[in-house]
């Protein structure tokens, strides 16, 4: 039995009348942004077919539902520096996502914006995506008069990879590990794409939330250094980074709702100048462990106690991971007994928690369990699926006594190979599968 996949865009017109109809019939009463704020998307003019149909349910979602009347919506190609469509969201006697969606302020932008997602299906092939014209457009942005006097509650949401690519300067890429140098923030765009120099505070009191669609990073350091990285750089030009992930409930949530106080974090303190042997960008492919992981690991007492805490006489197992990549668990507790996985979420006293299919490096995925010897459960992680297969792929394993003592190891795909579990039978041979020892891990060091 296969996972469910998202269905790919010759059913993107539906995309919006299944959301309209899914809101239409919502009862719970959700928070929005304030009336008079301006949100501003940015969209790639490249996206799979799958991602493509993703984001028009995030955006039909932010403008029918999420968003207050009064609220003006404009969403842009983020590549051409061209308005896709905006609206205003209208203020209804009888309010409701369908009666919104026919209205003549919105149902132009709802046409547009599925126009342009299927155009942008169409312009890139099955494996990737384009990495848009990221610098390019925040600088447009800042610099439209119809933002500039409402600064203080400019919103901007990006739905594209933040890995950055310049074809005419190839040499300042984001692909393939790399981020740039800390410097390249301090100099002006003459001698670096990321400068912000001659930029000023430009987007000065902007929020900023940004949905990444499961962007196949080099490895979690790399993840962590983009995050980073784009947080100073906005920063620097005075607006505030809220989020950056894969998930676009959280991205929507910080986007309308976000303090300062839950930014992404930031880097040290930038140099003015480059040093004579300054590089442009730095390499994050041959890292020991990521940096999340090594926080995690360390941190454990306080930060996956709470989370792996397990209740009395039972053990949990858990694992967290970054990226689109999609790992599972599959625990027998007793020989001869029933095996969990998230095909079989439950069977004699142990429990599947949940099946996270992205990993964000703060979620884990974990089994509760009972058993007379844990050196004796039979437990093992499976690569479900992996859209990035060139580059390794790093797990933090995470086992949770019923004393509440946590033990971390590292575990890395060097060479991922997925195969939606479907070698279960023969897993000691595949590449697909790792076996977690207990004895292991208990005694396993993480190298920092």
């Amino acid at each position: 039995m296969m996972k469910p996949k998202t269905k790919t865009l010759s059913i993107v017109a539906r995309h919006f009348a299944a959301a309209f109809a899914a809101l239409a019939t919502m009862t719970v009463s959700l928070p929005s942004v304030s009336a008079s704020d301006i949100i501003v998307v940015g969209l790639s003019s490249k996206y799979r077919a799958s991602d493509a149909g993703r984001v028009g349910r995030v955006l039909g979602s932010l403008i029918l539902e999420r968003s207050v009347p009064g609220t003006s919506i404009e969403v842009w190609d983020s590549e051409a520096l061209v308005q896709v469509g905006a609206a205003t969201v209208p203020q209804l006697t009888y309010d409701s996502a369908a009666a919104k969606a026919r209205h003549p302020s919105v149902a132009p932008l709802l046409a547009s914006l599925d126009r342009f997602l299927r155009a942008a299906s169409t312009n890139v092939a099955e494996d990737g995506y384009c990495q848009g014209r990221i610098t390019e457009f925040l600088a447009a942005v800042a610099r439209n008069p119809r933002y500039t006097h409402s600064r203080s509650q400019l919103r901007v949401m990006l739905a594209a990879s933040p890995l950055f690519a310049s074809v005419s300067e190839p040499k300042f890429s984001m692909l393939n590990g790399m981020v740039p140098a800390d410097w390249n923030i301090a100099q002006d765009r003459k001698t670096s794409p990321y400068g912000t120099k001659d930029l000023g505070g430009i987007l000065r009191g902007a929020r900023l939330a940004w949905w990444d669609l499961g962007t196949a990073y080099c490895n979690g350091a790399h993840q962590v250094a983009v995050g980073e990285w784009w947080s100073s750089y906005i920063a620097a030009l005075g607006g505030v980074l809220q989020s950056l992930g894969p998930d676009s409930v959280s991205c929507l949530d910080s986007l309308l709702f976000g303090t300062a106080g839950d930014a992404v974090p930031t880097r040290r303190t930038l140099p003015s100048a480059p040093s004579p042997n300054a590089c442009f960008m730095v390499d994050f492919r041959t890292r020991p462990a990521p940096s999340w992981l090594t926080s995690a690991a360390s941190t454990r007492t306080n930060r996956l106690v709470p989370v792996l805490g397990a209740g009395p006489g039972q053990w949990k197992v858990g694992i967290s991971w970054r990226g689109s990549s999609d790992f599972d668990l599959y625990v027998r507790p007793e020989r001869g007994g029933a095996e969990v996985n998230f095909r079989n979420p439950r069977a004699g006293g142990a429990h599947l928690d949940r099946d996270v299919r992205a990993g964000s490096g703060t979620e884990f995925e974990f089994v509760e369990f009972l058993t007379s010897d844990i050196k004796k459960a039979d437990m093992w992680v499976n690569l479900f699926s992996a859209r990035e297969r060139t580059r390794p792929i790093d797990v933090l394993v995470v086992l949770c006594s019923p004393e509440g003592q946590t033990y971390p190891m590292q575990l890395r795909w060097e060479h991922p190979i997925p195969d939606s579990g479907r070698s279960s039978l023969t897993r000691e041979r595949s590449a697909s599968w790792k076996r977690l020892d207990a004895s292991q891990i208990l005694s396993f060091e993480i190298t920092r």
